[in-house]
């Protein structure tokens, strides 16, 4: 919480989480996501390797479809 207006902005969560990290208090988890985007590519034909460079938009403008710890 800020000292002057008593707002929550998460300074106080991220200390937390510091201190039990430092305390070894904490789990690690792996996620498989699937994420759904449509991107438009400039082209009248592609290669799936070209799909690579599109990755970015897709993390940034995706759906998550589904999620399963793994």
């Amino acid at each position: 919480m800020c000292r002057d207006c008593c707002c929550d902005d998460g300074r106080e969560a991220e200390r937390e989480l510091t201190l039990a990290e430092a305390r070894g208090q904490f789990y690690q988890v792996t996620l498989r996501v699937v994420v759904e985007h449509t991107v438009d590519i400039p082209s009248t034909n592609y290669e799936t390797a070209d799909l690579e460079d599109f990755i970015g938009e897709v993390q940034e403008n995706g759906e998550i479809i589904s999620w399963e710890e793994v």
